[in-house]
């Protein structure tokens, strides 16, 4: 059904007097401002709900409801994705803090970026982890990384396995590029991770979910990169600690771990 304008409505119920050139001028401008101020506020509260159908979305409005909604965009994310993402919010919200959301935001940020095993360890000794498929794990393992009593403290490992991480070469809408055989098409650009190294811009992308998906009382969240060769270490199992690691003059053989602090 359509909806009755207030231009229709003025001209339908002032009285004929009103209804001619002066008068209708005046009468019907009042109330085609106030059509225009319902239809942008109509179109404001559907831009609230980026790709409900049949509306397309809108990039602009998808960056401000990202922002307002405290959940970002991953790198080459495609629109449609994140906007099904931002329908999902509430949910999202409300076991923010908890290792279960926070390594689900990690997949979700890093899907087409960085697809690999994530572990968030806990003081305790308590570790959740998610493999590639995003299945999550529950267990516990010895655990006290840094030799101190700070119990307020989580330890995030991200399973780096090549040295250069393939960029898959999509089109503006997030599509893959394919051969005509069906193969993929990728860039060996290593944009986000190169040999056991990371450039600041890179260190903040991978920063940032952990730092503001992370329960409001840890002091302090440690991002681990490790490599092929890092993993000989064996974090699970420290011997006693990582200082003690270092101090006993022993080797990587290998790119060593890329270690990101998050303070607060």
């Amino acid at each position: 059904m359509a909806r009755l304008s207030a231009v229709g409505a003025v001209r339908r119920l002032t009285p004929p007097w009103l209804r001619r050139t002066h008068g209708a001028r005046v009468t019907e401008g009042m109330a085609d401002a106030l059509d225009h101020l319902v239809e942008r506020a109509v179109h404001g509260v559907k831009l609230r709900f980026p790709g409900a159908p049949p509306r397309p979305i809108d990039e602009g409005a998808l960056a401000l409801t990202g922002r307002e909604r405290r959940i970002r965009r991953g790198p080459r994310e495609p629109a449609a994705r994140y906007a099904a993402r931002l329908l999902t919010w509430w949910d999202a919200h409300r076991t923010r803090g908890g290792p279960y959301a926070l390594l689900e935001q990690m997949r979700a940020y890093f899907l087409d970026s960085l697809r690999v095993r994530m572990d968030v360890v806990y003081h305790s000794g308590t570790r959740r982890w998610m493999d590639e498929d995003g299945a999550i794990t529950r267990d516990a393992i010895t655990w006290n990384a840094d030799g101190s009593d700070h119990w307020a403290r989580i330890w995030i490992f991200l399973y780096v396995d090549d040295a250069l991480v393939e960029d898959e070469l999509v089109t503006h809408d997030g599509e893959g590029l394919v051969t005509h055989d069906g193969e993929e098409l990728v860039a060996l650009s290593g944009s986000l991770i190169v040999g056991g190294t990371v450039s600041d811009e890179n260190a903040e992308e991978i920063v940032a979910v952990p730092r503001e998906w992370s329960a409001a009382h840890v002091e302090r969240t440690t991002v681990v990169l490790l490599y092929g060769a890092a993993r000989l270490w064996n974090y699970a199992q420290p011997v006693p600690s990582w200082a003690a690691w270092g101090a006993s003059g022993a080797t990587w053989g290998g790119p060593t771990p890329v270690l990101l602090t998050i303070e607060g």
